[in-house]
């Protein structure tokens, strides 16, 4: 099966660049990635806008199994994990359930949650946008569009919960 994601990058300071990830046109959690200018790790800014191919690995560095986003130009073993602060991202993505400027919190919460929806895919594919979600109107992971009035958080992960599993909340702020 496939699954389709969107990180929205929405506040850029000189130290991080933070957004949101949204799963299936609800935002899920946020994402905290490089200055694209002035990155803590030179040389490792937040990766190109686009869209990329993403695969769970055990990452060397981390050791542990988080997703990869593959055919990054010009760079590798870009991550989505557990982290805080612009120190914590060499290229790659923190998540976390709440944030505030250059931080996000909540992280190993937030990667937990991400990785018990991954695990069930085979097919993962993100689009990294630079700007906000569009307004009125959201892509959905099917690829088909809804008002933001006709989809709920539970509607929109009810399925992606196994036999057994409780229901994945994906919270909805936009109201």
């Amino acid at each position: 099966m496939r699954l389709d994601l969107d990180i929205y990058r929405i506040w850029e300071t000189p130290a991080s660049v933070c957004g949101e990830l949204w799963l299936r046109g609800l935002r899920w959690m946020y994402t905290l990635e490089p200055s694209r200018l002035t990155p803590m790790h030179a040389g490792h800014p937040c990766i190109p806008a686009g869209n990329y191919r993403v695969i769970l690995s055990k990452c060397p560095h981390l050791g542990y199994i988080c997703p990869e986003v593959l055919d990054v130009p010009g760079r590798s073993n870009i991550r989505w994990h557990i982290g805080n602060k612009p120190a914590d991202v060499l290229g790659c993505v923190a998540v976390g359930e709440t944030h505030s400027e250059d931080f996000v919190s909540e992280s190993k919460v937030a990667f937990a949650s991400l990785m018990r929806i991954l695990v069930k895919y085979q097919d993962i594919f993100v689009t990294y946008h630079d700007g906000p979600p569009p307004a009125g109107e959201e892509k959905h992971g099917d690829g088909e569009t809804a008002s933001a009035e006709g989809s709920t958080p539970a509607s929109a992960a009810g399925d992606l919960a196994g036999p057994g599993d409780s229901p994945i909340v994906i919270r909805d702020d936009r109201a």
